[in-house]
């Protein structure tokens, strides 16, 4: 009986490891595909104001409003009046990247970054948007394209209008974006910040 027992035992810590792997095998095999949307979701999305930097952007020495909106990826710009009244002169929709997918807006920042006297437009932008349902359960593989965000530069072209120029990729959310001259050169510089390192922000 002794000898049945100890069998026994054998066979299962061999068949065990074995099934346990089969399983991991055949869930990965069952993750769904990443499959972004391949038009711009304009439905179900609001946001609200979430930002805000007030400083002369029109060039008439008049501060303005500059308002970024989440969680959606689009900029205001409120014309003052010198008054404290406030008037819509324009707004910025961050270009989608490769995703198609709005993501949300967590830091803005201006400064003349080419010299014409008008303020520039720095913008942090988050990842997560769109990401499955149940993500938590879907292996790292299927929800890491989701995380990365970006910075995006965009310049003053007048009267309220921004023009994008260039971005730089982030393997998490742009949580913290900024413009200073670090090295005294006379030309700003960028700082960002990037929430963790490609990894999913906590619950």
């Amino acid at each position: 009986m002794s000898r049945l027992k100890l069998m026994l035992a054998i066979v299962c810590l061999c068949v065990m490891p074995m099934t346990v792997w089969a399983e991991e095998e055949a869930a990965q095999k069952e993750a769904p595909e990443v499959q972004f949307p391949k038009e711009r979701p304009m439905n179900g999305w609001v946001g609200g104001p979430y930002k805000v930097k007030a400083a002369d952007v029109t060039g008439d020495e008049i501060i303005d409003l500059v308002l970024s909106h989440y969680p959606i990826d689009a900029v205001t710009v409120e014309k003052g009046d010198g008054k404290g009244q406030f008037t819509r002169l324009g707004l910025f929709q961050v270009p989608l990247d490769k995703r198609n997918l709005i993501e949300p807006i967590f830091n803005i920042d201006l400064g003349d970054i080419d010299g014409d006297g008008l303020l520039d437009l720095v913008i942090g932008i988050g990842g997560g948007a769109g990401v499955p349902q149940g993500w938590k359960a879907l292996p790292a593989e299927v929800t890491k394209p989701y995380w990365p965000g970006r910075v995006v530069i965009a310049r003053n072209t007048g009267n309220g209008k921004f023009q994008s120029m260039v971005e730089y990729p982030t393997e998490s959310p742009a949580k913290g974006v900024a413009l200073a001259d670090l090295d005294g050169d006379g030309r700003l510089d960028l700082l960002y910040t990037a929430r963790g390192a490609g990894y999913p922000p906590p619950a």
